[in-house]
């Protein structure tokens, strides 16, 4: 079917596309939790590999939008790191499928620099 353009809502999900996304979703959502602990590789890498097989970063906003970014640190730097490693390393369209969030990046990033999370930090001494 190369150079044949198929509408995406005339494709009907089937159990292997459920299964993928599914997937990609709950590599996420391991990647990105609440835990003090370092991010797994794997899930970054599987959420990575989930780019390429939707062609995008569908998936992976859809996950994003709905994590506590803006009340726990430790999620918003998870999130952050596995941002990056997904704008860098994920397909190619990752990047104009985020372009719709950059105020919502923006916004997190105040939360590190003015009164945010850097003040919040037990390692930061007056």
């Amino acid at each position: 079917m190369h150079g044949v353009f198929v509408n995406p809502k005339k494709i009907k999900p089937n159990r292997n596309y459920i299964f993928v996304y599914g997937f990609q979703a709950q590599s996420i959502a391991k990647a990105i939790n609440i835990q003090e602990t370092p991010v797994k590789e794997k899930h970054v890498r599987s959420a990575i590999i989930g780019t390429y097989q939707e062609r995008g970063g569908q998936t992976f906003w859809m996950v994003a939008l709905k994590l506590p970014l803006q009340d726990n640190r430790i999620v918003a730097w998870k999130f952050c790191h596995v941002l990056h490693k997904i704008l860098r390393e994920g397909h190619p369209k990752v990047l104009l499928h985020s372009q719709r969030h950059r105020a919502m990046i923006q916004d997190l990033g105040k939360l590190w620099v003015s009164d945010g999370y850097l003040h919040e930090s037990a390692f930061v001494e007056t």
